[in-house]
């Protein structure tokens, strides 16, 4: 009568298994104070620590799993409104450096985990390659959102008219950047879901004959077959393309 107690048990201490600790350390010189935090995708907090005097630790903790996160460093009183930066979690420490004045650039992280390497790689040169666009997006949208109802028509589409400018921009950097990474990770095996970020869809045949130099492995992935799915119908509506 106790053999499905004993079943039970396994099944516990193997499911306990797959849980792994983690643990943070951060450094942002030139912030006094302010807010280190780290979401699930459904947006929920998983670990969270104030940051005083640039410094801030998270003690070892368990990660309930592996996979992407959304990690986040804020100043207190600070009106940036950057976004929050995608990370690749799993067993180990992690350190995090930044800097004040700086908090919309992706954070130097050194970890163990491989996908988090290659993470910190693409978007340090996504920063290196289109910063400028990136922050005039978010001025323009911040003042379009602000300031609607007090722009006139020809100051709103001019508004526009630059907010569409530097998403082309910043849509073409991408492309290079990409291009960049799969030089330095031909066998990534996070392409696929990098390549789910991109602005691919606003310029289908740059980014399917992009989509085509990546690995069979990424190609067919879950990320990668949706990708694929959507650019093959899509590069049929192009001008000039049968229907």
């Amino acid at each position: 009568m106790k053999f499905p107690y004993i079943i039970a048990a396994v099944i516990l201490i193997a499911g306990c298994k797959k849980q792994s600790q983690i643990e943070f350390s951060g450094n942002v010189p030139g912030l006094k104070s302010g807010v280190f935090t780290v979401k699930n995708l459904a947006d929920s907090t998983v670990f969270g620590e104030n940051i005083k005097d640039g410094k801030f630790t998270v003690s070892p903790k368990l990660l309930s799993h592996s996979g992407f996160y959304k990690l986040d460093i804020t100043e207190d009183g600070s009106k940036d409104e950057h976004n929050a930066f995608e990370v690749y979690l799993e067993g180990g420490k992690y350190t995090i450096e930044a800097k004040a004045g700086e908090l919309y650039k992706y954070p130097k992280i050194t970890s163990p985990s491989k996908p988090q390497t290659e993470l910190s790689s693409f978007y340090t040169m996504v920063d290196s390659l289109s910063i400028g666009a990136h922050q005039r997006i978010l001025v323009i949208s911040k003042k379009l959102k602000d300031d609607y109802a007090k722009l006139s028509p020809d100051a709103y589409n001019s508004l526009v008219a630059k907010q569409s400018e530097n998403e082309t921009k910043l849509r073409d950097a991408d492309a290079v950047v990409f291009k960049q990474f799969l030089k330095l990770y031909p066998q990534s095996e996070i392409a696929g879901h990098i390549f789910s970020k991109l602005d691919y869809e606003g310029d289908p045949v740059t980014y399917y004959a992009l989509f085509k130099t990546l690995s069979p492995a990424a190609q067919q992935s879950e990320d990668g077959q949706e990708i694929g799915d959507k650019l093959s119908h899509m590069i049929k509506l192009v001008a000039g393309k049968k229907a």
